[in-house]
């Protein structure tokens, strides 16, 4: 019988949804033999999907499971590390995970750590990763990675100190690790900007006048594309209107956001 939203609100509410259908897709489909469907399947942003979802995803694809998932541990900020495989894809009737990545020697790597980070700049990237670790500390305990050596893996290097648990270390990102347009075109205090305003249009007033700064316009070039992101989506529609106004007062054209 079909599954509609409705049916999933009611029965494990606004947050459950997903992960509940998964659930019952699951358990329906245990027993049926003829169910590959797919050649291929990849999953993005794999840390923003419930464990749940990987394993009917395994049952619906043929073999040899031809299954690539891609994810970023630090963008989930109350997750210290994704799931192991054990426990996203589950495990056969004799116990052994049903899916192992392999990195054996003169294979291909099938556990891969991409070492450059293009979308964002190396000083908004530390940034967020000191708030994303200390975030929801609680007493005088920053979260952690279990195994230290994993933000050499990541993209960072040791200035001072050592890479060890209990022990002081001070690092930073590595020059490898980002583009070198970031560093060509860009210093650090253009990358992040912290304001404080009085009330909403104060804000869209502050954003508008930065778009329309001369210097900014010649950097960026001619063609001046911008984009301004607002990460509400819940009221990302009525900021637009607020911002647009702003911008169409300094006679700027602007494409409104797609929904």
């Amino acid at each position: 019988m079909p599954r509609d939203f409705t049916y999933g609100k009611a029965k494990y509410g606004m947050d459950g949804i997903f992960r509940g259908i998964c659930r019952e897709l699951l358990a329906q489909t245990a027993l049926e033999s003829e169910l590959p469907i797919y050649d291929t399947v990849l999953i993005d942003e794999a840390q923003d999907l419930p464990p749940e979802f990987p394993r009917p995803v395994h049952r619906f694809t043929k073999d040899p499971k031809r299954i690539v998932w891609a994810y970023d541990e630090l963008q989930t900020l109350s997750e210290a590390v994704m799931p192991d495989t054990a426990e996203l894809f589950g495990k056969n009737d004799a116990g052994v995970p049903l899916v192992t990545p392999d990195n054996a020697a003169g294979q291909p790597r099938q556990d891969i750590i991409l070492p450059v980070c293009s979308r964002n700049t190396p000083w908004a990237l530390t940034l967020a990763h000191v708030l994303g670790f200390g975030i929801y500390r609680e007493a005088k305990l920053v979260q952690h990675f279990d195994d230290p050596t994993l933000w050499q893996k990541i993209g960072y290097r040791v200035l001072e100190g050592k890479l060890e648990v209990g022990a002081n270390v001070t690092i930073e990102r590595a020059p490898e690790s980002s583009p070198e347009f970031f560093n060509r075109l860009l210093q650090p205090d253009d990358a992040v900007v912290s304001k404080s305003f009085a009330d909403e249009l104060e804000q869209a007033e502050w954003i508008a006048e930065s778009v329309n700064e001369e210097p900014h316009r010649r950097r960026i070039g001619a063609r001046r594309d911008i984009l301004i992101v607002l990460p509400n989506p819940l009221t990302a529609k009525n900021n637009a209107v607020v911002i647009g106004d702003s911008l169409a007062r300094r006679n700027i054209p602007r494409i409104w956001p797609v929904s």
